[in-house]
């Protein structure tokens, strides 16, 4: 399998760049080298990964690597900080603003944490943690504290907004916290199988479907 085949496989679209390069913006460009730097980590992991890897990815040299990004490591802390982490207020802004019903404030809620997981490169990021972070702690602090725990707060506190009025049927605080912690992983959960499987199993679900089936869940169990 060619290396384009293998990205198109892991993320349909992500494309490889050519090596006859342009002048750019210095932000774009440091961009483009983010963009290669996840098609590179993604396809072979990494520690296993080289920064000649993600310059060739890039179209450039490996000094202009290091002219934008110290280490492999500082590149995937720069990915971490722009690509994992949701806007945080963008759910809770739609629920607090909306005078929907329970249940489609929860679809409201649901439908972002989907939209987020369906952005290109998402889902690679976040299996890239799943898979690399044990061995890097110092890296994988600083995903749980930009990511997880900004996630985990995101989901407080639309839950919070979405049962204020419900009264002694409201969740305790406790299971408030629970749901935080859980519902973001059932979503991006689903998301990766409908990534994974949509291309092998005829009878596999649109990404329409599973999110509409995941809302159903989510609205009869809470």
């Amino acid at each position: 399998m060619t290396y384009q085949a293998v990205c198109n496989y892991i993320s349909p679209g992500m494309q490889v760049k050519s090596e006859c390069r342009h002048r750019m913006h210095p932000a774009d460009r440091r961009q483009e080298i983010l963009d290669a730097a996840l098609r590179v980590f993604a396809l072979g992991g990494f520690r296993q990964a080289s920064l000649n890897e993600v310059a060739r990815a890039a179209g450039v040299t490996k000094g202009c690597v290091y002219h934008h990004f110290a280490s492999k490591e500082e590149l995937l802390l720069a990915l971490i900080k722009q690509k994992a982490r949701p806007d945080r207020e963008a759910p809770i802004s739609l629920i607090a603003a909306s005078s929907a019903s329970h249940p489609e404030k929860v679809a409201q809620m649901v439908d972002e944490l989907w939209r987020h997981f369906q952005q290109p490169g998402q889902l690679e990021l976040m299996m890239l943690a799943v898979s690399e972070l044990p061995y890097a702690p110092d890296i994988a602090r600083l995903f749980f504290d930009e990511v997880v725990m900004h996630c985990r707060e995101q989901m407080r506190a639309a839950m919070q907004l979405i049962y204020g009025d419900v009264g002694t049927d409201a969740p305790s605080e406790r299971e408030i916290e629970l749901i935080a912690r859980l519902v973001p992983s059932l979503i991006f959960g689903a998301a990766l199988g409908q990534r994974t499987f949509a291309g092998i199993d005829p009878t596999h679900p649109s990404p329409d479907e599973v999110k509409g089936l995941l809302t159903k869940i989510l609205v009869r169990g809470t």
